[in-house]
């Protein structure tokens, strides 16, 4: 570029920036010392410019490495040799790593939470039925295992404890583990004692199963370093258990060799599903601590600890050296069980729980019996009847039930014959026609083409009627808009729509539906239909709606246009009015109709908005509900013109809205 050219664009970049002392201070300079600043800052900029990533010096890649999150390390360490030593020299934290099987074979994951990401688990290997999978999915384990700080490890396998077993020598070599907590459930003995003797210092929670058997290894588990006398740990270690069998006595304090420290043994039961569940928790206290002090917290006991008598195992299924167990094949008579029963519920230390069994009829009793032995009893899902297996699927949420639901048209019939409530579900596209997702939990709206949706109204109204409370559609085509609202169910409480500042949304169509006028709160954003109130309160006043039935707009015209078509319509009704509201009476004495209007400034403009509501007639002026929260997140003014982009037919050219933008 010429001297002049330069010159001139620096001009012009100086002249838009923010700083205006930075601006005034370049414009005094004089042309020759301009040049030899800008020639310069272009010097430097063209040499110090990596051409591309290999360029970089490896301290640089280092510090860019830092900052990506562990699927993008994984994607490059991909790349070459270099870039994946660069990646494994540096340690990642992870919040949560879990191998996880449901128990059927059918399905698992491998799920990974590096911190800082949340609490929602990153999903990277899923398998089913798939043994070159599983060997992945235990290959991310090691990876985790080997280059990862770990603040929860969970290994919670399935039907097939025996299969990790064919990796160990995989996972040892990631030895020594970081790990904080660590969770370990239905694997094999060598897997276990695996994990307990490469864990490294710093562990502060270890949490196994002894499924009640009593080949539970406990005296080969204190051949690693945690006696506590003899190593005299700190106060507040602990252990704490759910017991099998039935215990004697409630406590036991004793003196360790460091006189300022005591070991507490307490035990103690709470109401189970069937019976009283005992627990124990064993800990180092300060030998000064008095028993009114004690810590009598019971959290603990809730959710993943059990502690129940396996009633046909003594062995257990993953640390006993059996591989199958045999099950009885004949339940017992009834008399029998009530009689075996009867004399457990006896033995009871909660006299309540033992009074509410006895109440029971012996129907009643016989059926939590026998629900009790089918699950001890069944090798698997398969063999349980259907009456237990709608009592498992309620409990289960949206993504457990949709998983089992894909494993047989059986389970698949089970799982839609119960309803579930979402406190939110929605459908949002980004805007550019290329992401989109469904989600639940937090609202989110379709984006840029709405025509597409149209492609799918057959399927959405196969599910009709939509048991809806609050509906809230922004920018779909009429088609799409008119199959929501003309098939929602009774009891609907918000409908929220986008007018878009268009005159043909279609005001008078949504009338026709009882489910719309009667309907709690409507809100309509961009409301450009000038007589939509005084249309909805002829409804509301032929019909009697109820004390607190409002609609909710921001508007994209004046709204004196608006309040001069409701007075117009409603002269002979008039209680009173002014420039910003107007009150009339309807049918039934005990109601009014208010019309208000208000401004809402932001920055330095204002936006319009309007509020009909049924009110009290004895109602003062001063009682009115004034909150304006509702207009956050509103929009009051006009996108595109007249034309919107789902009420009008056909759509216009965006050339034709934007001349400005193609021209530049």
């Amino acid at each position: 570029m010429s001297d002049d050219a330069l010159i001139r664009a620096f001009d012009g970049k100086m002249g838009s920036s923010h700083n205006r002392q930075k601006a005034i201070n370049w414009m005094r300079l004089p042309r020759d010392e301009k040049l030899k600043k800008i020639k310069k800052y272009l010097i430097l900029k063209e040499k110090n410019k990596p051409k591309n990533w290999c360029h970089l010096p490896p301290e640089i890649k280092l510090e860019v490495i830092k900052v990506l999150d562990f699927p993008a390390r994984l994607k490059l360490r991909m790349t070459a040799r270099n870039e994946r030593d660069l990646v494994d020299s540096l340690g990642i934290n992870f919040k949560a790593v879990a191998l996880i099987n449901d128990g059927s074979q059918k399905w698992g994951v491998v799920q990974m939470t590096p911190s800082p990401r949340g609490n929602q688990f990153e999903r990277f290997v899923s398998f089913r039925f798939n043994k070159k999978l599983y060997s992945s999915a235990v290959h991310f384990l090691a990876y985790a295992l080997k280059i990862g700080k770990i603040d929860s490890l969970k290994i919670l396998e399935g039907y097939s404890p025996k299969r990790l077993n064919k990796f160990l020598e995989i996972l040892e070599k990631s030895a020594p583990f970081n790990v904080k907590y660590l969770k370990i459930k239905k694997l094999k003995k060598d897997a276990v004692m695996l994990f307990m003797k490469n864990l490294a210092p710093g562990v502060e929670t270890i949490h196994l199963h002894a499924e009640g058997c009593e080949s539970f290894p406990f005296d080969e588990f204190l051949t690693f370093p945690v006696k506590w006398i003899e190593n005299d740990a700190e106060i507040g270690t602990k252990l704490q258990c759910g017991l099998r069998a039935n215990s004697n006595g409630k406590e036991a304090r004793i003196w360790t060799n460091n006189s300022s420290k005591h070991i507490l043994l307490r035990i103690f039961s709470r109401d189970g599903a069937y019976s009283m569940e005992e627990y124990l928790t064993c800990s180092i206290i300060p030998s000064v601590l008095e028993k009114s002090e004690y810590d009598l917290n019971m959290d603990w006991t809730f959710f993943e600890m059990d502690a129940y008598y396996c009633m046909d195992d003594q062995n257990g299924t993953a640390l006993s050296e059996l591989e199958e167990l045999e099950k009885p094949q004949n339940m017992l008579p009834d008399d029998v069980l009530l009689r075996i029963m009867e004399e457990k519920v006896r033995s009871w230390k909660n006299r309540q729980s033992a009074m509410n069994w006895m109440r029971l009829s012996r129907a009643e009793k016989l059926k939590k019996i026998k629900e009790l032995l089918y699950f001890k009893k069944c090798k698997n899902w398969c063999h349980l009847p259907p009456e237990i297996k709608l009592e498992v699927i309620k409990v289960l949420d949206f993504p457990g039930r949709l998983k089992l639901r894909m494993t047989a048209r059986n389970e698949r019939d089970l799982v839609d014959s119960l309803k579930i409530n979402f406190k939110s579900v929605s459908f949002r596209s980004n805007h550019d026609e290329r992401w989109g997702e469904i989600a639940v939990e937090y609202p989110t709206y379709p984006g840029y083409s709405p025509k597409r949706f149209n492609q799918f109204l057959k399927i959405l109204e196969k599910s009709a009627p939509f048991n809806v409370k609050n509906l809230k559609i922004k920018n779909l085509k009429k088609d799409a808009v008119m199959l929501f609202v003309k098939n929602l169910a009774p009891g609907v409480e918000t409908i929220h729509l986008d007018g878009e500042g268009c005159e043909s949304f279609p005001f008078d169509e949504f009338l026709t539906f009882p489910v719309f006028y009667n309907c709690e709160t409507i809100k309509i954003e961009s409301l450009a239909i000038f007589d939509a109130p005084s249309k909805l309160a002829k409804k509301w006043i032929d019909n009697d709606a109820e004390i607190g039935t409002k609609l909710q707009c921001g508007l994209s015209a004046r709204s004196d246009v608006y309040l001069l078509y409701f007075v117009e319509e409603f002269s002979d009704r008039i209680v009173y009015q002014n420039e910003n509201e107007a009150r009339i009476w309807t049918n039934n004495d005990s109601k009014h109709i208010l019309l208000r209007f208000f401004i809402q400034y932001e920055d330095l403009s204002g936006d319009e908005y309007l509020t009909c509501s049924i009110i009290p007639s004895d109602l003062e002026k001063s009682e009115y509900d004034l909150n304006t929260d509702w207009t956050v997140g509103m929009e009051a003014y006009d996108h595109f013109g007249m034309y919107g982009t789902s009420w009008s037919e056909p759509e216009p050219d965006p050339l034709e809205l934007f001349p400005t933008l193609f021209s530049l």
